[in-house]
């Protein structure tokens, strides 16, 4: 939720760096997690800025995280 309001939120003050403003902190509380998932922040970071970011559509964004954090639970549990 903090992501969309720093996202859309500081957008026009700041451009293309707000994209890094939230980064910082959605980096930040994946420290302790494995980290192939603190590494994954930063690849799809990439995909969602350049397509989902211009046109304002999080569906998408949501439905992959939603799909990758069922992976790395499955892969870590084992289950």
């Amino acid at each position: 939720m903090y992501r969309g309001f720093l996202l859309f939120g500081l957008k026009a003050k700041f451009k293309e760096g707000t994209i890094l403003i939230q980064m910082i902190p959605f980096v930040l509380l994946h420290f302790g997690k494995p980290e192939v998932e603190t590494l994954s922040t930063l690849f799809y970071r990439h995909p969602f800025r350049l397509y989902l970011l211009p046109r304002q559509i999080l569906l998408p964004a949501f439905l992959i995280h939603l799909f990758i954090n069922i992976f790395f639970v499955a892969l870590i549990t084992g289950k």
